[in-house]
């Protein structure tokens, strides 16, 4: 079991919508964060925190959470197993993505 995590980029200041409501990662018990590796946009740690810099985190119980405290939740999560190294997981440095669907 584990929780996804999500951020809205570009809220509207007149009606609260994001403009895109897009899928940082998952975390599980025992495992990594896994970040969803999305083409061109974001492959890297460094992309997901250009990107979520100042914007809205929740998570899939639509709990926020802040840009501080997700981070520190990923980093705390380092020296855990590594997921599976399969055609869907592909390690990036230090962390992992999968560019598959995440459920």
């Amino acid at each position: 079991m584990g929780t996804n995590y999500y951020v809205d980029l570009d809220v509207c200041s007149k009606c609260g919508r994001p403009k895109e409501h897009l899928h940082i990662g998952k975390v599980a018990v025992g495992w990594r964060f896994l970040f969803h590796l999305i083409p061109k946009r974001a492959q890297t740690v460094e992309q997901w925190k250009s990107l979520i810099s100042g914007a809205k985190i929740t998570n899939e119980y639509g709990n926020a959470i802040s840009e501080k405290a997700f981070w520190s939740m990923v980093e705390s999560k380092q020296s855990l197993k590594r997921s599976p190294e399969d055609r869907e997981v592909v390690h990036v440095g230090e962390h992992d993505f999968s560019e598959g669907e995440f459920e």
